[in-house]
C-alpha cells in the first residue's frame, strides 16, 4: 500500500500560471516516488552568494538561445542560493532521453545513436563544472516514454522504449553523477498502462481544460499547434489507403491534445516527485524569456536547435555537428555512417 500525501496546490505548467478547475485533493503516491531534500535551513553568506552566481553564470552559458535574447536569472538565482545557502544537495532535474520517434523520416533507429552519446558527454561536462563550485551536485535525467507507449508509431512499443533506455544507461555508466529515472522509478510498483492512467486522472487537465489552457496561453497553443504537425505526418508515413485526409488531420488534433494533457501532467508530477524544496528544472527545448521557472539548455554543446535527440539524428558537417530529421540528412545527400552510435556525415 502506498503512502497518500496531500498536495495542497497543482503544479502549473512550466512557464504557466493557469490551471483551472484545481482544487486542493489527495493523490495516493508510494513514498519511494518523492525525491526531496530535508526542509531547507541557512543564512546566506558571501560564499553561499559567490558560489550561487557561479553557478548561475555556467547554466546561463549553456541556455538555448537562437535568437539572441536576454533573460532573467532570479529564479534561477533564487532557488540555487536556496539551496547552497542550507548546504543542501543541488538537484538539477532534466526531462530527457525517452526515446526516438518509431517513424525513419525522423530517426535512423529507435536506439541511441549519436545525438544521445554528444548529450551526455555535454552534460557530463556541465555538471562537472557545476560540481567544480558545488560538490553535491546531481543531475536527474527522467525519461516520459512509458507514458506515451500505447500511441501506435510515436516513440515504439514498451519493449523498445525499454532497449532505448538501457543504452542510455549503458551510457551513464561512467557519469554517476547523471542518474536515469523512468516512469517506473516517479509511479513504481504500477503496470506502464496503470502508470498512464494515473497520469491522465490524477496529474493532467482533461480535455476541457486543456483547451482552456490553450486560449490562456499562446505557448502552449503553439505546443499543440506543433504536436498536431508532427502527429498528422506520423499517422500519413503510416496510414490506410482508405483512410482520407480529414480523419488523419482529425486523428493528429486528437493526439497532440492527449500528448498536451501529458505534457502538463508530466510537469505537475515532476514538481510532486521532486518538490516542495528547491530545485533546478532544465529542459531541452528552448524557452521564452516569460518561462522564468525552468531553463532551456543546449544539451549538445553549442547547438541552438529548437528540436531534440528523439526526433532527429546527429549530423557531421563542415561546420560543425548539427541535428536534423533523418529525411532532410539524406535530402542534403549526407552518408549514414554506421557503427555504435550511427550519424549522417556531410
Amino acid at each position: 500500500m502506498g503512502t497518500t500525501y496531500r498536495l495542497d496546490a497543482c503544479y502549473p505548467d512550466p512557464g504557466t500560471n493557469h490551471s483551472p478547475e484545481c482544487k486542493n485533493f489527495t493523490r495516493e503516491m508510494p513514498a519511494g516516488a518523492l525525491m526531496t531534500n530535508a526542509r531547507l535551513r541557512g543564512t546566506i553568506g558571501s560564499n553561499s552568494e559567490k558560489a550561487t552566481q557561479a553557478i548561475v553564470n555556467i547554466i546561463d552559458g549553456a541556455r538555448k538561445n537562437p535568437y539572441g535574447e536576454v533573460f532573467d536569472n532570479s529564479h534561477l538565482r533564487s532557488n540555487l542560493l536556496a539551496i547552497i545557502s542550507a548546504n543542501a544537495p543541488l538537484r538539477v532535474v532534466l526531462p530527457l532521453f525517452h526515446g526516438k520517434c518509431s517513424s525513419r523520416r525522423f530517426t535512423i533507429g529507435d536506439l541511441p545513436d549519436y545525438a544521445e552519446y554528444l548529450a551526455v558527454e555535454t552534460l557530463a561536462e556541465l555538471q562537472g563544472r557545476i560540481a567544480e563550485v558545488y560538490s553535491d551536485t546531481t543531475f536527474f535525467l527522467i525519461s516520459e516514454g512509458h507514458f506515451h507507449a500505447e500511441v501506435d508509431h510515436f516513440i515504439g512499443s514498451e519493449q523498445i522504449i525499454d532497449d532505448y533506455a538501457r543504452g542510455i544507461r549503458e551510457m551513464l555508466a561512467s557519469y554517476p553523477a547523471l542518474v536515469f529515472k523512468d516512469t517506473d522509478e516517479l509511479l513504481p510498483g504500477m503496470t506502464h498502462e496503470q502508470q498512464r492512467r494515473i497520469l491522465l486522472e490524477q496529474y493532467s487537465p482533461d480535455d476541457d481544460q486543456t483547451r482552456f489552457l490553450m486560449l490562456t496561453d499562446d505557448r502552449l497553443l503553439a505546443l499543440y499547434r506543433s504536436y498536431t504537425k508532427l502527429h498528422f505526418k506520423l499517422i500519413t508515413d503510416n496510414s490506410l489507403a482508405e483512410s482520407s485526409g480529414r480523419q488523419q488531420r482529425g486523428r493528429a488534433k486528437q493526439r497532440a491534445l492527449l500528448q498536451l494533457r501529458k505534457y502538463v501532467g508530466f510537469s505537475r508530477l515532476l514538481g510532486a516527485a521532486f518538490g516542495p524544496d528547491p530545485y533546478v528544472k532544465l529542459s531541452p527545448l528552448y524557452k521564452t524569456p516569460a518561462q522564468s521557472d525552468q531553463l532551456g539548455i543546449n544539451v549538445i554543446s553549442g547547438i541552438h536547435t529548437l528540436g531534440t535527440t528523439s526526433f532527429n539524428a546527429a549530423c557531421k558537417t563542415r561546420a560543425g555537428i548539427s541535428l536534423l530529421s533523418a529525411e532532410e540528412a539524406r535530402r542534403a545527400g549526407y552518408r549514414l555512417v554506421q557503427g555504435p552510435y550511427p550519424f549522417f556525415e556531410e
